[in-house]
C-alpha cells in the first residue's frame, strides 16, 4: 500500500521542489493512517467482546485464550 502511495504521491503532487514537502507530509499522514487501522483491527479481533460471539473473534479462532487490555495491544508498539 506504501508503494502505491508513494507511486500516486508523486503522480498527484507534480515534479519540482515546492512539492515535495507535501509529498512527504502526506507520506507520514499514510504511515498514521496505516497504524491506525493496524490497532483498530487489532482491538476489534483481540480486545472487544461480540455480543453474538460472546467472545472476541480471536478467541473463536483460538489464536487467544483471553480478551486483551488496551495495554496489551499499545504494548505490542514498543
Amino acid at each position: 500500500m506504501l508503494a502505491a502511495f508513494r507511486t500516486a504521491g508523486s503522480v498527484l503532487c507534480g515534479s519540482g521542489a515546492g512539492h515535495r514537502s507535501g509529498a512527504i507530509l502526506n507520506l507520514f499522514a499514510l504511515e498514521n493512517l496505516e497504524a491506525a487501522v493496524a490497532l483498530h483491527f487489532m482491538w476489534y479481533n483481540f480486545g472487544r467482546v461480540h455480543q453474538t460471539l460472546r467472545v472476541t473473534p480471536a478467541m473463536e479462532a483460538g489464536v487467544s485464550d483471553h480478551v486483551w487490555t488496551l495495554d496489551e495491544v499499545v504494548g505490542l508498539l514498543k
